[in-house]
């Protein structure tokens, strides 16, 4: 049969009632059913071609064998027992289902061992049995030629830890070989390995893939240049799950920095002609940063703009400023390896803030924010597989900050010291594949302390300009966040330090509209770095 579509209701081929040896052949056709023979003869069926969604045994005293060849694939959705699986031209047998018995395997490509997956050779994938807690698995009693051995993640979301499983199982595996693959399935990511046993048995498991340290030279060392061989590396997606939990204190960071700044120069250049503030401004940050047991850094774009409002009292002491701020950001959050995984995430917030400035030269800033995020995931894994997902989280939280505005004629300084705290609620959702991520909440806390400096000019044309230099060490103290993917406990903790270097400027235009631009760098821990971080915004005063 050639050129086909062929569904049968429980069977595709049903073979009974002859003593002839039979063969029976499909190419170039999409199939669907149970191929059973019970017959006293010996029979064979050729897939050519062909892509078959089925099963096959048989309950007669003749043979059956199966002919996989020239690309095709053939999923195995329930129990297979079989003479003979002869697999040529780069097919592939998919257990998804059921496991599979046959007395003989066989493929056509060269024994050569190979530390990688060989295009020449016939793959076997097996997947995640739930039922079970561990991979479907082909036995042979005697296997020749080359095989690719792994499993796939489309159909394997779902999975816990199957370091150790069992994928194939080879009685006489003397005149076989089976090729090294590397593998995303649930939770983590896995190497294939061929073991031959003391009784002469030949088993492909699956191990923990512990990346090779092989240092880029930007950023930084990539793979970690020292891997724990104990640290099973998660896989692609759930990879995507902690980068993008992790992103959202980025996104959470640039708002504030953004805050920050906002309030730096209404407290340098605030208008004496009025009180009354409106401002804009836009925000952006290039972040890179490793997590915890992932192969790679992820990359971190964030885009976003603020506006308020804010009024100026003045007080005894000094004055006070309180105000108000929506905020509206755009993230992209990606990693690439062999595979990738990318977030699109949008955010909105909104956010209350005051500033007490003292005649001496101290003062105190002080804001609290909420956050609505709305996360869409897409996950290509090793093997090609797509899945994706999508999440909505709220977050709050605040920041206070000290700091102390010394004058020296043209020039001033200003050292500081911040504290801030975020919460983002719990989550639980699963990918499309069926990964199922859960946890009870996610906190920073960010320690700060810096110094800006800077002199004020005055142009001919009377517009003011204050040029500043910035430099800060900041922290991220709260390593106890953790996930719960299929059952395993992951750290999703963002903790460490980093240095942070800037420049910029506050510019008064006229006594009522001002502007402000500035860019910072930061390098830190865990491959953490800053490449950029921008403020630009406008203010006018009435």
């Amino acid at each position: 049969m050639k050129d086909s579509t062929v569904t049968g209701k429980t069977n595709l081929l049903k073979i009974s009632g002859t003593s002839a040896v039979n063969t029976v052949g499909f190419s170039g056709s999409t199939l669907s059913g149970a191929i059973t023979s019970s017959s006293g003869a010996d029979q064979s069926v050729n897939i050519d071609s062909s892509a078959w969604n089925g099963s096959a045994g048989k309950t007669g005293t003749g043979a059956l064998a199966l002919n996989i060849s020239n690309g095709s694939t053939w999923i195995n959705n329930a129990a297979t027992d079989v003479d003979a699986i002869s697999l040529t031209g780069a097919s592939n047998i998919v257990m998804d289902g059921g496991n599979i018995h046959t007395a003989s395997l066989s493929d056509s490509a060269p024994t050569t061992l190979l530390a990688a997956a060989s295009p020449t050779a016939s793959t076997i994938y097996s997947t995640y049995n739930a039922e079970t807690g561990s991979a479907y698995v082909l036995t042979a009693d005697k296997a020749t030629g080359s095989f690719n051995a792994g499993v796939t993640s489309n159909s394997s979301g779902a999975a816990g830890d199957m370091t150790g499983n069992t994928i194939v199982q080879v009685t006489d595996g003397s005149g076989a070989t089976f090729n090294s693959m590397q593998n995303d399935v649930g939770v983590y990511r896995y190497e294939s390995h061929s073991v031959a046993n003391a009784d002469g048995s030949t088993s492909v498991i699956l191990d923990n893939f512990t990346p090779e340290p092989t240092p880029e030279p930007t950023p930084g060392p990539n793979p970690n240049p020292n891997p724990n061989p104990n640290s099973r590396t998660l896989s692609t997606a759930a990879q995507a799950a902690v980068n993008t939990r992790a992103a959202a204190m980025s996104i959470w960071s640039d708002e504030q920095d953004a805050l920050n700044r906002r309030l730096d120069h209404e407290r340098l250049t605030g208008s004496s002609d009025g009180t009354v503030n409106a401002w804009g401004s836009y925000y952006g940050g290039y972040h890179r940063q490793q997590m915890e047991q992932t192969s790679t850094a992820y990359d971190q774009t964030n885009n976003g703009f603020m506006l308020g409002a804010d009024k100026r009292v003045d007080i005894a002491p000094g004055n006070l400023l309180f105000g108000f701020a929506a905020t509206r950001g755009y993230s992209d959050v990606n990693m690439h390896d062999g595979g990738s995984a990318g977030t699109d995430v949008d955010s909105y917030g909104a956010s209350l803030y005051t500033s007490l400035r003292l005649n001496n030269g101290l003062f105190f800033d002080a804001s609290i924010k909420g956050t609505h995020l709305k996360n869409d995931i897409s996950v290509t894994s090793l093997d090609g597989g797509h899945t994706t997902g999508d999440y909505n989280n709220n977050g709050f939280g605040g920041a206070f900050k000290t700091g102390y505005h010394k004058q020296f004629n043209a020039w001033y300084i200003e050292p500081y010291a911040q504290i801030s705290y975020a919460r983002y609620n719990s989550v639980d959702y699963k990918l499309k594949n069926g990964l199922h991520t859960k946890d009870d909440g996610s906190t920073s806390l960010g320690l700060e302390g810096g110094v800006n400096a800077g002199m004020a000019m005055a142009l001919n044309n009377g517009t003011e300009v204050r040029p500043y230099v910035h430099l800060a060490v900041a922290g991220e103290t709260e390593n106890g966040n953790t996930m719960d993917i299929n059952g395993e406990k992951i750290n999703d903790s963002t903790d460490g330090s980093r240095g942070i270097v800037g420049l910029g400027a506050d510019v008064k235009l006229t006594k009522n509209l001002s502007g402000w631009a500035g860019a910072n760098y930061a390098k830190g821990q865990d491959n953490y770095e800053s490449p950029w971080m921008l403020n630009a915004g406008v203010g006018y005063t009435w």
